[in-house]
C-alpha cells in the first residue's frame, strides 16, 4: 500500500500567496488612512476671520448703564489666548457694576479653543438659564457663581458662534467641527457679564445682571459677530 503525502511545495505556494495578498491589504490601508489623513489636514485648515471693527458696534450705553474699558479685568479673563478681547465695566446711578468680557477667536486650534481649560472655572458649578430674546427666539445661557480673589460674582456666559448662541461645551465643539467641515472657518466668541454679589459703595447685596441689560448686550453683539 502506498501512502501519498501532498506535496511540500503546494504548501509553500498557499501560504506564500496569503502573505502576499495580506501584505497587500495592509500597504493598501497604511496607504489609504496616509492619503486621508493628508486631505483632511488640508480640508481642514482654517481660515482667520477677524473683526471688521472690532467691537465698535458694542454700545457704551445700555439704559441707564454707562460703559468704560479697563486694561485688565482679573482670572478669568486674563488668558492672552483670544485674537480681540472686550474689557469693560458698565456703571448706574447708584453705583451698581456690571463687568462684560468678551473673548473672540478668530480662528480656532487645538491649543487655542473657545471652550478650553482656561474658563474651567466659568463651567464649574454652572446651571442652564433660559432666555427668551426675539432675534434669537427660545434661548439659552448660563449662570455661575465665580470666586476672583477676595470678591464673588454672579455670572451669566454664553459663546456666539455662526451666528448662534450657545451654553454648551459640547455643542460648541461640535458646531466648530462642521463650521471648519463646510466653511473651512471656526471663529467663535465666548462672553460674560457679572456683578458682584456685594456692592461695593452700598455694601449690600448685588443681584445678577439685570435680564434687560442682558438682553440688550446680546442683541448689540448681532452686527459684530454676523
Amino acid at each position: 500500500m502506498t501512502v501519498r503525502f501532498p506535496k511540500k511545495p503546494l504548501l509553500h505556494q498557499s501560504t506564500a500567496a496569503v502573505i502576499s495578498r495580506s501584505g497587500f491589504w495592509a500597504t493598501a490601508s497604511a496607504l489609504f488612512i496616509l492619503a486621508t489623513t493628508l486631505i483632511a489636514q488640508s480640508y481642514f485648515k482654517t481660515k482667520p476671520v477677524y473683526l471688521e471693527n472690532g467691537f465698535a458696534a458694542v454700545p457704551t450705553s445700555i439704559k441707564d448703564w454707562i460703559g468704560h474699558d479697563v486694561p485688565m479685568l482679573g482670572q478669568p479673563f486674563e488668558t492672552e489666548l483670544p485674537d480681540s478681547e472686550l474689557k469693560r465695566i458698565y456703571t448706574d446711578p447708584d453705583g451698581n457694576e456690571i463687568i462684560a468680557y468678551i473673548g473672540y477667536f478668530a480662528r480656532q486650534t487645538d491649543t487655542r479653543e473657545v471652550y478650553g481649560p482656561q474658563y474651567d472655572s466659568l463651567h464649574l458649578n454652572s446651571s442652564p438659564f433660559p432666555l427668551s430674546i426675539p432675534a434669537f427666539s427660545e434661548t439659552e445661557i448660563r449662570n455661575t457663581l465665580l470666586n476672583q480673589n477676595s470678591a464673588k460674582l454672579h455670572a451669566y456666559f454664553w459663546y456666539h458662534i455662526y451666528g448662534q448662541i450657545t451654553a454648551e461645551r459640547r455643542d460648541v465643539k461640535l458646531q466648530s467641527t462642521l463650521k471648519a467641515l463646510i466653511h473651512r472657518q471656526n471663529n467663535a466668541a465666548i462672553v460674560v457679564l457679572a456683578t458682584e454679589t456685594r456692592n461695593r459703595l452700598a455694601g449690600v447685596r448685588s443681584p445678577l445682571p439685570p435680564l434687560d441689560f442682558v438682553k440688550e448686550f446680546i442683541q448689540a453683539l448681532q452686527p459684530v459677530f454676523t
